[in-house]
């Protein structure tokens, strides 16, 4: 054979391969794009997924920035129940719920929604004195809610001694709002910390008023008969805050700082006699229990003198301005006052 010829055939057999390579090509491709009749549409669609699942994460296997968290973390809640403070809301001027504020150390003012036998269990706390609850008017309740935690609590001048002077009343420490229920069923207490919920609720007993809010005194053998007037007459030894006279046998003997026309109607007898005596003979005899012997009046020839029998506290409002008289077995209220005459000092 020619070398003409061999070089045709030659060239005819390369063309053959390469037209076989190119159609196999072909045939892979288009199977690879294209529903085989053994694959079915739900493989087809999780393969494809995990392809994009595949692609939208990194070779190490960390989260592409888009579903990163550059979120701070949150604050934890002052209390355990998840948003403790959020759920509180016992905050100034919540006029939606009943509430009840711890006003010093020894004193609870409640809204009169609120029964005695559904007081928080823990609002007294920490407290050293005996506490004592207040059921207040709706109007006084709407004032106590207008004010924060560290401001003075109002006056009541209804109750025996908390008609103080601005400067004086007491600090609310502490409020209690209530609920119908979730968290504050028993009461969440809020103070200038924390807010945490009431675990229970106590019955206690309201203190007794002397006076209605408008100044009209109540029954005042009433006042006298009740469980609470001992406690409202607040006349005993070691009391330095209120003027005082004693009756020593058949004498009066009286602090400095009561005039002679403002003696108690009914402490004195007949045919006693009122000595008018030194701040400091007057503190001495503050810390004369009834029954004690009182103290000698040299300046008046009194040497020999007999024990206390009873004694009377003065005050600038309620029951107390004509006098409150404590005795060993009952506390009466002074109904007037008489004007005495002094003993004179021995020259």
């Amino acid at each position: 054979m020619s070398s003409t010829m061999l070089s045709i055939v030659y060239t005819i057999i390369v063309l053959l391969v390469l037209s076989t390579i190119k159609a196999a090509a072909a045939a892979t491709n288009s199977s690879s794009s294209t529903l085989t009749s053994s694959e079915t549409i739900h493989d087809r669609i999780s393969r494809e997924r995990r392809f994009v699942v595949y692609n939208s994460r990194r070779l190490t296997g960390e989260c592409l920035p888009i579903c990163s968290d550059d979120k701070p973390p949150s604050e934890s809640p002052t209390i355990d129940n998840g948003d403790a403070m959020e759920a509180c809301f016992c905050e100034a001027n919540d006029y939606e719920w009943e509430q009840s504020w711890k006003c010093g150390d020894d004193e609870i003012y409640l809204c009169p929604g609120v029964a005695d036998d559904k007081i928080c269990s823990t609002q007294a706390e920490g407290s050293k004195l005996p506490m004592k609850y207040y059921s207040i008017t709706e109007d006084q309740c709407n004032t106590m809610r207008s004010l924060e935690i560290g401001q003075r609590c109002i006056n009541l001048p209804e109750y025996y001694g908390i008609d103080r002077n601005d400067d004086e009343a007491k600090i609310i420490s502490s409020r209690v709002c209530y609920t119908n229920g979730g968290l504050g069923l028993f009461g969440m207490k809020q103070d200038d910390e924390s807010c945490e919920s009431c675990p229970s609720t106590i019955d206690v007993n309201f203190e007794v008023p002397i006076q209605d809010p408008n100044n009209d005194i109540i029954d005042e053998d009433a006042v006298v008969n009740t469980g609470g007037a001992m406690e409202a007459c607040l006349c005993q030894a070691d009391d330095y805050e209120s003027e005082q006279s004693w009756k020593c046998g058949n004498d009066i003997y009286v602090c400095p700082g009561i005039s002679d026309n403002k003696i108690c109607s009914t402490q004195g007898s007949t045919n006693s006699k009122y000595f008018s005596i030194t701040e400091d003979q007057c503190n001495e005899m503050r810390l004369r229990e009834i029954g004690d012997k009182c103290l000698s009046l040299p300046e008046y020839g009194v040497t020999n003198p007999r024990g206390l029998s009873n004694r009377v506290c003065y005050k600038d409002f309620g029951l107390g301005i004509n006098g409150m008289k404590q005795d060993d077995q009952s506390c009466d209220v002074c109904k007037s006052t008489i004007n005495v005459d002094f003993e004179v000092p021995l020259p």
